[in-house]
């Protein structure tokens, strides 16, 4: 039976070649040997990444650490600066009360003896309006007709929140306080952000079209109208937005932003981007497996296809790329192959109205044209548009093409004249204005001159006064009216003052008396002495009487 089993293996497997069992078992032993180092290194390249991580931990364990210490101190800092800046206006607080107190009792002393001195007067008064002499009244009353000296009360104030602002201003020391604490801090994250720091530049084939790209294609303007950009499958259509050039992996990654106007990079930071990605481990390695020859001889076969494949991918990634950067040189090359203006020709240009562009109206421009060299030129075409202020090889509206087929003989001068409509939607923006003039000379070659390439801004039409302009204006003129008559009002009212009481200037003689400050009592009293002095009923005998009491009649 045996015979027959080894005479059928070698029937059927008797065209293949064979080994001997003991080299076979040799290459096993060997390729197992392989296998196993291979393992080996495995098992190194782990523990090597378990000691790396190990440390990533200490490191971490000793910076944070620093951060609860850090923490401690600018808490600690704070709290003693809350408890000093607390004690600081209690006593600055206290001090003013006690000032205002102090202000306030000395006020009440000179009111109080004022007060004294005007009770003092009022009593004189009094006394000397009572008293029957009568010289003794006109003598006296130039010293006390002048009301006393005394202070006046509109400076006599009192507040009654003196320590206004007292908090406030205890407040702000504190935010100054925190804010450098807060600068202090941010200038070292920021230290220790920048590391992570990424190059984002900006893909064209991916900007909205109503985005403008700058020429380092770092930076982003909205333009607020639609350009005719190239159409691409990668471009944001309906969102606007764009792409970057080369893609964000895992781990951190730092830029900053900066915001400004339209049509204006200006460099304003005002926002620091930090974006954390959580870091993922692929392990890849061979897959092995001993059990038997057939099964090593497949994987073997399959990782080499796998290989084969992976190289033929990046081979057309590599011819790819190597096509795409033939393109680009060639556009590059195209373009740089642009039709020049000639030596022996020269341009010059005058706009009617001045460069002012008005949105929907009308600008006209004349173009001379001066043929300086020995060959006619034909001036075949003028045209001009209007294109990105920030990159001119894009277009943002071509005009129609003005066709001439003019020709200049030598030492000979021509004028065109040319006109366009901006339009209307691009009133208040700057746009880059390109006119460009087209000849050839007798031998066929092409020139190109660019007789004005530089940045316009299109002007907004003015509409005129509308209904809203000019109710605006009507309210303003009523405002201002009931202003002046205020005004008038206001005066009117301080010129309705009382007449200015009269003051008693004195007398040099009795002829000079103002009979007005003299009590009526005492002025009956005095006429009617007179008209018993002047009547022949009285007797001398009364008169002597008089006389001897003292009386003036």
């Amino acid at each position: 039976m045996q015979i027959q089993e080894i005479h059928k293996w070698q029937k059927d497997h008797g065209a293949h070649n064979t080994v001997p069992v003991e080299r076979a078992c040799a290459e096993r032993m060997i390729r197992l040997g392989e296998i196993e180092m291979e393992i080996k290194q495995m098992i190194q390249d782990r523990l090597k990444k378990v000691e790396e991580i190990k440390q990533t931990l200490e490191l971490g364990k000793s910076s944070t650490q620093r951060e609860i210490d850090d923490c401690m101190q600018v808490f600690t800092s704070l709290v003693h600066m809350i408890e000093r800046s607390q004690a600081e206006v209690i006593e600055v607080i206290k001090e003013k009360q006690k000032a205002t107190e102090k202000q306030a009792k000395g006020f009440i002393e000179v009111q109080e003896q004022e007060i004294t001195d005007l009770m003092k007067r009022i009593a004189e008064l009094q006394q000397l309006t009572q008293t029957e002499d009568h010289v003794h009244v006109l003598q006296s009353f130039p010293s006390m007709c002048t009301i006393p000296q005394t202070k006046d009360l509109s400076d006599v104030t009192v507040h009654t929140d003196p320590c206004l602002g007292t908090v406030r201003t205890a407040l702000s020391k504190l935010v100054e306080f925190i804010t450098e604490e807060e600068n202090r801090f941010s200038s070292k994250d920021l230290g220790r952000m920048q590391q992570y720091s990424a190059d984002v530049t900006i893909d064209d084939n991916t900007v909205h079209p109503e985005l403008i790209l700058s020429m380092d294609r770092k930076q982003l303007g909205h333009g607020n109208i639609r350009y005719d950009r190239p159409k691409n499958p990668k471009r944001f259509d309906f969102i606007i937005a764009s792409l970057g050039m080369h893609r964000l992996g895992s781990g951190r990654h730092y830029w900053e932003i900066s915001f400004g106007t339209m049509m204006r990079f200006l460099p304003k930071l005002l926002m620091i981007a930090l974006l954390v990605f959580p870091t993922t481990i692929s392990i890849k390695g061979p897959f092995v497996a001993a059990q038997d020859a057939t099964e090593d001889e497949e994987v073997a076969e399959d990782v080499i296809a796998e290989d084969e494949d992976d190289e033929a991918e990046v081979e057309d990634d590599e011819n790819t790329e190597l096509t795409e950067e033939k393109e680009e040189e060639e556009e590059e090359d195209a373009s740089s192959g642009e039709a020049k203006a000639s030596p022996h020709a020269d341009t010059t240009i005058l706009f009617v109205k001045g460069e002012d562009f008005p949105a929907n109206d009308i600008v006209k421009f004349l173009l001379g044209f001066t043929n300086k060299g020995s060959e006619e030129f034909v001036v075949e075409s003028l045209d001009a548009s209007f294109r990105y202020p920030q990159d001119f090889q894009f277009y943002i509206q071509n005009f129609t093409a003005l066709q001439l087929g003019t020709a200049v003989g030598s030492q000979r001068q021509a004028t065109f004249e040319y006109s366009f409509i901006p339009a209307e939607p691009m009133g208040g923006r700057p746009f880059g204005l390109v006119i460009n003039l087209n000849y050839k000379d007798g031998n066929g070659n092409v020139f190109q001159d660019a007789v004005f390439n530089q940045t316009v801004t299109v002007t907004e039409r003015e509409d005129g006064l509308d209904g809203e302009t000019i109710f605006m204006y009507v309210f303003l003129s009523g405002l201002g009216l009931l202003v002046v008559v205020g005004l008038h009002q206001l005066l009117e009212s301080r010129k309705r003052r009382r007449p200015t009481a009269k003051v008693e200037m004195g007398t040099s003689s009795h002829n000079d008396v103002d009979m007005s400050w003299i009590p009526q009592e005492t002025l009956n009293q005095i006429m009617q002495s007179r008209r018993d002095k002047a009547s022949p009923r009285r007797s001398p005998r009364k008169r002597a009487q008089k006389r001897s009491a003292g009386s003036d009649e």
